[in-house]
């Protein structure tokens, strides 16, 4: 794997700048914003290859979510942009911009996870995942999920640990795994509708 494509999917962040203590998620479930930094480990099962990446991720319910991507040494490496049912991802390093539908293949078409778009907002809203798409492992009955596995496709998340604003994620499939360390994290970005749009260049 490139790393153009392992430098898609969220993440990895180098450093992570220090978040605020007070909590940052805003509005009522269904209609909440947020805002988060984060890293990630991207592994690639075929190749043994593993690539650091860093993220800062905007997100609305219910179908809005926006990724900012880079890689080592600050530099950029995909924009990632879910506006209701179509996602579009703009890949820097190998000058490429993909428009497609916001389903379980959007993803897939640049990092091996078929995950859908919408799955990454309940992750990230701490939402439960639809129970007609996914079978979870909760601690007790009407609690947190620890792990969830999707009915058809292969993949499943895995909550390695929850910690005030803090959470660590591992996303399984059986060419890539993603691990997550992600913190609620405050910007000057500004929740209007531009900010989940991105056009080729």
């Amino acid at each position: 794997m490139s790393v153009g494509i392992s430098a898609f999917l969220f993440l990895g962040a180098c450093t992570s700048t220090p978040i605020e203590a007070e909590k940052t998620v805003t509005g009522e479930a269904g209609s909440a914003e947020g805002q988060w930094r984060g890293r990630a480990l991207l592994k690639n099962h075929k190749t043994s290859k593993s690539h650091t990446l860093s993220v800062d991720v905007l997100a609305r319910e219910p179908s809005q979510l926006r990724m900012e991507v880079g890689g080592p040494f600050n530099v950029h490496v995909a924009s990632v942009a879910m506006n209701g049912g179509e996602v579009r991802c703009s890949l820097t390093q190998q000058k490429r911009f993909l428009f497609v539908p916001a389903d379980s293949a959007a993803l897939a078409r640049v990092v091996p996870l078929k995950i859908p778009p919408r799955a990454l907002l309940a992750v990230l809203f701490e939402r439960p995942l639809p129970k007609e798409e996914w079978t979870c492992d909760t601690y007790a009955l009407g609690e947190l999920p620890v792990e969830c596995s999707h009915k058809t496709e292969k993949v499943t998340i895995k909550w390695l640990a929850r910690n005030g604003l803090s959470r660590r994620i591992k996303i399984m499939a059986p060419e890539t795994d993603v691990e997550m360390v992600l913190d609620e994290a405050k910007s000057k970005v500004q929740f209007n509708d531009d900010a989940f749009v991105i056009n080729p260049t």
